[in-house]
C-alpha cells in the first residue's frame, strides 16, 4: 500500500509543474494580433490607407496551396496599415504556412521494433561454482529473442474548430509479435543421467530441486502486442509568422499491452518428466497527457515536425500463472492470479518530413519512438521462489519497461 501512494504522489509531483508550464504557455498569451507585435489602430483607417498604397489591395490574394516561387510579386511600397504585407507577400519578409484544414484523415503504416530495457535469464550450463551469486554461463535468456519488427498502424481523425483550437482523436495498434528460443544439453551429470541445464528455482544450481533441474532441454516463448487510443485538444501557439509554427497539446491516452510466456522444460534425472509455466499479463494503461508540436518550414510544400507526448496514466495490471511439474518434491498443478492499480508513464517523440502534393494532400515519412515505464511484463513475473509460487500469495512485479520504436510512412487528406 505504501508502494502505491508513493508511486501515485511522485507521479502528482512530476504531472504538477508540467501542467502549469504548458497552462501557463497556452492561456496566459495576449491577443493573437498584439502576441504578434502588430499595432492595430482603433477607429477607422489610417489616412495613410488612402491613395497609391491601395495598389496592394488589387493584387490577388496568395494561394497558399503553391509554392513561394508561384506567389505574386513583392510590393514595392506596401499598405502601411498591413504590416504584414498580406496581399503582397515576399517570401524573404513574410513567410505564409499552408492553411489548416477544417478536416483532416491521417493514415500511417509503420513497422514497430520491441525493446524490453530489462532482460532475464532462464538457464545455466553447469552448477554455480563456489562463492558465486551469479551463473558464470547462461545459455538460455531473453537476451535470446530477436525482437524482430512487426506491423503497426495509426489512425487520426481532427477537426479544427477556430484559427487556435483543433481537436484530435487517433487509434494506434501493433501487430503481435512472437519470439521463442531453446536449448538442449546430454551431457552426464553427478547424478548419473544426463542434462546440466539449471533453472532460475534451484539458483541456477546453487541448490538444485529434482524434477526443475538436471534439465536436458529448456525452452522459452514470448508474445506481446498492443493498442492504444488518444482524444486530444491542440492550441495553437501565438508566434510570430516565420519558418516555425508550434501548439501545445492537452488529452487523455489509453495503452493497452497483453502478454503471455512459457517457460518449459524436461529432465530424465532421477526419472523422465517435464515442467511448464504459462504466465499471462495485461496492462490497461489511462491517463492524461501533455504535447507539444512544432512544423520548420523549408517552404509552404515541404517541412519538418517535431511531436512530443508525456503521460502520467493508472496502470490496472493483472497476472496469472499456471504451472504444471511433473516430478520431484514439488510435482502438482496450480493456478495463481493478482491484480493491482499502480502509477506508469509513457513518453512519445516522433519526427518526420512532410511533403504536399497538393492542397488537401501530403505525404510523411519520420521515425518515432514509444518508452513506457512500470509495466508487468510476463517474463518477468516468473516467480523464482517455488514454494511461494506452489502456496501463494501471487506475485505482481510492475517494475518493468520497455520501448517501442520504428520507421513510419503515411499521407494526410483534409478539407
Amino acid at each position: 500500500m505504501k508502494g502505491r501512494l508513493a508511486e501515485k504522489s511522485i507521479g502528482f509531483v512530476l504531472a504538477v509543474p508540467l501542467w502549469t508550464f504548458f497552462a501557463a504557455a497556452t492561456f496566459a498569451v495576449e491577443d493573437g494580433r498584439a502576441a504578434l507585435g502588430v499595432a492595430i489602430p482603433d477607429g477607422p483607417p489610417c489616412a495613410a490607407c488612402e491613395g497609391e498604397c491601395r495598389q496592394c489591395g488589387n493584387v490577388p490574394q496568395v494561394n497558399l496551396a503553391v509554392a513561394p516561387e508561384n506567389w505574386p510579386p513583392p510590393c514595392e511600397a506596401c499598405d502601411p496599415c498591413d504590416p504584414l504585407r498580406t496581399c503582397c507577400p515576399d517570401k524573404e519578409d513574410f513567410f505564409l504556412v499552408p492553411p489548416r484544414p477544417n478536416l483532416y484523415f491521417q493514415f500511417d503504416g509503420a513497422a514497430m521494433r520491441r525493446s524490453p530495457t530489462q532482460q532475464r535469464d532462464f538457464a545455466s550450463l553447469g552448477l554455480l561454482p563456489a562463492g558465486a551469486v551469479e551463473p558464470t554461463t547462461v545459455v538460455l535468456s531473453t537476451r535470446d529473442f530477436s525482437y524482430d519488427f512487426t506491423a503497426a498502424g495509426r489512425f487520426l481523425i481532427g477537426h479544427t474548430l477556430n484559427e487556435c483550437l483543433q481537436i484530435e482523436g487517433s487509434y494506434l495498434g501493433i501487430t503481435e509479435s512472437r519470439d521463442s528460443a531453446a536449448v538442449r544439453d546430454r551431457t552426464p551429470n553427478q547424478l548419473g543421467g544426463v542434462g546440466n541445464l539449471f533453472s532460475p528455482f534451484g539458483g541456477f544450481g546453487d541448490a538444485p530441486i529434482l524434477g526443475l533441474d538436471y534439465n536436458n532441454f529448456a525452452e522459452i516463448r514470448y508474445a506481446s502486442s498492443l493498442q492504444g487510443a488518444e482524444l486530444n485538444l491542440r492550441r495553437k501557439l501565438p508566434i510570430v509568422p516565420c519558418r516555425l509554427t508550434g501548439s501545445v497539446m492537452f488529452g487523455v491516452r489509453y495503452i493497452g499491452i497483453p502478454e503471455d510466456f512459457d517457460y518449459l522444460t524436461s529432465t530424465a534425472t532421477p526419472s523422465v518428466s517435464s515442467a511448464s509455466f504459462n504466465i499471462e499479463t495485461d496492462n490497461q494503461l489511462v491517463g492524461p497527457q501533455i504535447g507539444a508540436y512544432f512544423e520548420f518550414y523549408e517552404s509552404n510544400r515541404w517541412w519538418i515536425t517535431v511531436d512530443m507526448k508525456a503521460a502520467v496514466m493508472n496502470n490496472r495490471s493483472s497476472q496469472s500463472t499456471h504451472y504444471r511439474i511433473g516430478g520431484g518434491p514439488y510435482a502438482g498443478e496450480n493456478t495463481l492470479g493478482v491484480r493491482e492499480d499502480h502509477t506508469a508513464f509513457a513518453e512519445e517523440l516522433a519526427v518526420a518530413a512532410v511533403f504536399r502534393w497538393t492542397p488537401r494532400m501530403s505525404a510523411r515519412l519520420g521515425y518515432q519512438a514509444l518508452w513506457i515505464q512500470n509495466l508487468a511484463l510476463a517474463p518477468n513475473n516468473l516467480n523464482a521462489d517455488i514454494g511461494l509460487l506452489a502456496l501463494g500469495p501471487a506475485q505482481l512485479n510492475h517494475r518493468s519497461s520497455t520501448v517501442y520504436h520504428g520507421p513510419f510512412a503515411g499521407v494526410t487528406i483534409g478539407w
